[in-house]
């Protein structure tokens, strides 16, 4: 009697992970708004694959609200457009008109109902695009009601936040954690960014993978490109200038840390580049210090002009469940640079110690400022480069990649066994 071997060497690795397979991915936010993880797994997903990318599907409220309360939002975006946009030959971007029913944060039936819609709206864009069964890649928790509309190949949850931290009541945590072990459960496989966070989606799903962000090295490493000008906007600031740039708001910044810093060193510049939260803009407090300064939301291209310009990068987040559980892009962006980086302790960057600064109280963030910008050589400025260089978005990717096709094979080959 014939062997029948191994069932998986007998599968076709097409029913893998194939260059065939398109992508539709539900993104956490508008593309390139604020790059993040969503972004930068796409692009390089798109250089073997097809991608859609699908921005939030929101209603003409938010849309008012936006225009009206966020003039970063406003200026980033001037007129209110819906449709398709290439962003490479293999990567579309599909913004939906802004049609969901409001407070689907709320009410199930309104989610319920928006997930239709939704679902409807972009299987039109599929057969436009000459998609037929894509892989899912979802972004945000609330996307469980999504799952089996778009004939999927294969649902990816990549949860890259805690989302019950963003909000108060015990009552709203709970929906938020009933959508995401959903979704969890629902999903083929699911990628976390650090063992916080697998400690809590692995309970939902044994195919939990942990895959921290990164950093996309050709660009940030511009900042330390002889070529590379520093932004105009800090030629006649004061040095040193401490740096930051990311998303300026009160649920990431310890305003309170910068507070500190301004008032301690009058001599240094802290500057913040990046939306700046409304909030923010009108604290009396930060307006007081004349050496703190606010240079907005820019344009990405010119990112690597600012941080040529900044002495010592900083991550001065604020003490959060949302940060002890994180990955910041920060550290691997600011890593490429070869910049001194100081940073407040969380659980990620406690294991890069070696390349940066970690301070436990204002105090020591001041002195590990003056320290970094004091010492800092040539020397150490290529060793972070150098680590950088393990990070990059390409090795994240792939391994990502590899993940869900190993994870399609298994499947695979239970069906065959069964």
């Amino acid at each position: 009697m014939q062997s029948l071997g191994n069932p998986r060497s007998q599968i076709s690795t097409e029913l893998g992970l194939s260059p065939a397979d398109d992508i539709v991915c539900f993104g956490s936010g508008e593309w390139f708004y604020v790059p993040s993880i969503p972004e930068y797994t796409m692009l390089e997903m798109a250089t073997k694959h097809r991608v859609l990318y699908v921005e939030p599907f929101v209603s003409f409220l938010t849309v008012l609200q936006t225009r009206l309360f966020d003039k970063n939002a406003a200026a980033f975006r001037p007129k209110v457009r819906w449709g398709l946009r290439q962003i490479t030959p293999r990567l579309t971007v599909y913004t939906p008109p802004p049609l969901a029913l409001p407070f689907q944060h709320r009410f199930a039936w309104i989610l319920h109902i928006n997930m239709i819609f939704l679902a409807w709206l972009v299987r039109r864009v599929m057969r436009r695009l000459g998609f037929s069964t894509p892989i899912l890649w979802a972004y945000l928790f609330r996307l469980s009601g999504m799952v089996g509309r778009l004939s999927e190949k294969a649902v990816v949850y990549d949860c890259i936040e805690h989302d019950e931290h963003f909000v108060a009541s015990e009552i709203s945590k709970q929906t938020i954690r009933t959508l995401e072990e959903s979704l969890c459960r629902k999903s083929d496989v699911v990628f976390v960014m650090n063992p916080q966070l697998h400690r809590l989606k692995g309970q939902w799903n044994p195919r939990t993978v942990i895959v921290p962000s990164g950093a996309k090295i050709a660009h940030f490493s511009k900042a330390a490109d002889p070529a590379t000008p520093i932004a105009a906007e800090l030629m006649t600031l004061p040095r040193p200038i401490v740096g930051y740039f990311g998303q300026v708001d009160r649920w990431k910044i310890d305003f309170d840390l910068l507070i500190y810093l301004a008032r301690r060193h009058p001599d240094w510049s802290v500057v913040l580049v990046g939306p700046v939260a409304p909030e923010v803009r009108g604290d009396a407090r930060l307006a007081s210090h004349r050496n703190v300064y606010f240079f907005g939301r820019q344009p990405y291209e010119r990112i690597p002009c600012f941080l040529k310009g900044f002495d010592v990068c900083t991550m001065p987040f604020t003490p959060s469940e949302n940060i002890e559980l994180s990955s910041p892009l920060k550290l691997y962006e600011y890593l490429a640079t070869g910049k001194p980086i100081v940073s407040v302790s969380f659980p990620a960057v406690e294991d890069f110690s070696e390349y940066v600064s970690i301070a436990r109280s204002p105090e020591e963030f001041a002195a590990a400022v003056e320290r970094a910008y004091a010492v800092d050589t040539h020397e150490l400025a290529c060793r972070r480069m150098r680590e950088a260089e393990v990070h990059s978005w390409e090795r994240r990717v792939e391994r990502k990649r590899v993940a869900l096709h190993e994870v399609l094979m298994e499947r695979a080959s239970r069906e065959v066994c069964a």
